[in-house]
């Protein structure tokens, strides 16, 4: 079974946020050193599992959390928090820009596991996300030991190179600390146009055993194929011209 968390919406609510939550790394517990050494760091691999998106609405991230102690990771005393951010803006080194970023949903899934996240979207100013899961066991083992962060509904900026960081602390017995992974924008290809697309007269179906006759012609671009499903033509030629079986009464579609 699947444990699924959406993020809910969190402008009020972001002002009494610890000032601890979004930090990078600390490198320690931020206790005195005559009294604990410095804590490990969490010991999980954090990836995309496609660092790629392209310059289009409705792209989407998949970020992996996966344990790999081979034992289960304890949450202790304090509630752990994630912090989840982009670079913000509309240069080529952005991910999107602030009002784009607010569309953006994030989601948290984790399987086999009881664990509930609770998922808070931060729009009042720059836009991050706030998760935190709550239970006793941050991350399993065998089928429980990935956490999923996924992102939905995001608009990319220009091509470029742009980063994504996540944050976190209190989690019992690591360090704070944080990871940033490169995203590369790609453009988004061209959208096919249809320029012309147009029907000549019907043949005198006398003369065509009584079928009628209709000449397609058609002009079209940054398309790889062209089809006329009721027709059933298919060609890579992005100009030409067709005759089909058809008359004025039975139009055909071009797509």
């Amino acid at each position: 079974m699947k444990r699924l968390s959406a993020c809910n919406d969190a402008t009020e609510r972001s002002r009494h946020l610890p000032k601890s939550f979004g930090l990078a790394a600390t490198g320690g517990s931020g206790l005195d050193s005559m009294d604990v050494g410095t804590p490990p760091p969490l010991p999980v691999q954090v990836g995309l599992a496609n660092p790629q998106v392209l310059t289009a609405s409705g792209q989407r991230l998949r970020l992996f959390l996966v344990n790999t102690t081979g034992q289960k990771i304890a949450i202790g005393s304090q509630k752990p928090q994630f912090s989840l951010s982009f670079v913000i803006g509309s240069q080529a080194a952005a991910m999107a820009t602030t009002s784009a970023l607010r569309e953006a949903k994030v989601s948290v899934s984790q399987e086999g596991s009881a664990i509930d996240w609770t998922c808070l979207a931060l729009t009042s100013g720059t836009p991050s996300w706030m998760l935190s899961p709550s239970g006793s066991t941050l991350l399993g083992i065998g089928s429980q030991a990935t956490v999923v962060f996924d992102i939905a509904s995001l608009a990319p900026t220009q091509p470029g190179l742009t980063s994504l960081t996540l944050s976190y602390n209190g989690i019992s017995a690591y360090s704070n600390g944080s990871v940033t992974l490169p995203i590369v924008k790609l453009p988004a290809p061209p959208v096919p146009v249809i320029n012309s697309f147009s029907a000549g007269t019907p043949t005198d179906p006398t003369a065509t055993d009584g079928n009628p006759m209709v000449t397609l012609t058609f002009e079209v671009e940054n398309a790889a194929t062209i089809m006329i499903p009721e027709a059933d033509y298919v060609a890579q030629a992005l100009a030409g011209q067709q005759s089909i079986p058809g008359s004025s009464e039975n139009p055909k579609i071009l797509r």
